[in-house]
Parts: structure tokens; C-alpha cells; sequence
């Protein structure tokens, strides 16, 4: 856990730079008219050690606070189910089957360059076996639409618990409000 926290705190300090250098240019440019942003995401969840493709759709809602920073919640179910081998403090190795997971992630959304936003959260993955903490960090790119107040998003997002990894990729397709 103390590697992560190093991580996001490297990240954040090379954000500020790069937010302070346009940030007089800009500042004019991003009075916030909309707040609110909410999408839809379909992707697929790719299960370390195990290898398992999981079909993955969720939602999420992220509150602007001004340009550069956003709080907010995502909320994904993976599809299907996979096995987790899990070794035990005795030496034992035991599987575990893990199906339908819920995951709900409150996060804290911040702009890094022009259309680049990345998201770190921590929350809990809901399954019927066992309830793991999630830790979650995810890059969006926002592609540019005719009308600005619908958004693509192509994500990717690394998700870790102690029990195992994840890698999750797909889009959101949001409107913001």
C-alpha cells in the first residue's frame, strides 16, 4: 500500500507543473458552464494471474469542481466468473470462485494535459464469497464531438486487491449536464 500512495504522490507532483504552465493562458477560456458529468462504460476486465476475460459494464458520475479537478463515484459489474488461487498462511493452496462482482469506487478525477484525465479511487468489489477493498487508477481521453455536451471517453484502469490484479479497458459514452 505504501507504494501505491508513492505513486500517486510522484503523479500529482508532475500534474501541478504542467496545470501551472497553462494555466494563465487558459484561465479565461474555462469558465465551467456544466457541472456534471455522467456516462456509461462497456469494456472487458482481463483477470491477473488467472488469464479470465470478464465482460465489464458500470456507470459513473463525476462532479467538476473547477477545470482541472473532479470527485465522483464509479460503480462497474463484471460478467461472469473466474478462480482465484489463494495461498493460505499454512502453506495451503485453496481456490476460490469469484462471480458477478459489484464494484463501487468513489475517486477523485483530476485533468492532466488538454484532454488526458486521470482518476484514482479506492472502494470495495461486493461478491458473494468475499468483499475485497479496491484500489483504482484510470486514464480517459476525451474525443472531441460535434456537440460538447456528449462525450467519448476510451479507458483503461489498472485494479488491485490483495487477492489478485486487473486490467480494464473499454469506453465511456457520457453527457454532461
Amino acid at each position: 500500500m505504501k507504494r501505491i500512495v508513492i505513486v500517486f504522490a510522484l503523479i500529482l507532483m508532475q500534474v501541478k507543473p504542467l496545470m501551472a504552465q497553462h494555466e494563465k493562458a487558459e484561465e479565461s477560456h474555462h469558465v465551467l458552464k456544466h457541472h456534471n458529468l455522467i456516462t456509461l462504460f462497456v469494456g472487458n476486465t482481463l483477470i491477473k494471474p488467472s488469464g479470465f476475460n470478464l465482460p465489464t459494464v458500470g456507470m459513473e458520475y463525476v462532479r467538476e469542481i473547477n477545470h482541472y479537478f473532479g470527485v465522483g463515484i464509479m460503480a462497474e459489474a463484471e460478467i461472469g466468473s473466474h478462480i482465484v488461487e489463494i495461498n493460505e498462511h499454512n502453506g495451503d493452496v485453496s481456490e476460490v470462485n469469484r462471480s458477478g462482482a459489484i464494484l463501487l469506487i468513489p475517486a477523485v478525477f483530476v485533468r492532466t494535459v488538454k484532454n488526458l484525465f486521470l482518476s484514482v479511487g479506492y472502494g470495495v468489489e461486493l461478491e458473494s464469497n468475499e468483499n475485497l477493498g479496491l484500489f483504482k487508477v484510470s486514464l480517459e481521453y476525451k474525443l472531441a464531438m460535434k456537440n460538447d455536451r456528449f462525450i467519448v471517453l476510451p479507458t483503461i484502469s489498472w485494479d488491485h486487491t490483495r487477492r489478485f490484479d486487473g486490467w480494464v479497458y473499454g469506453v465511456n459514452f457520457g453527457y454532461i449536464f
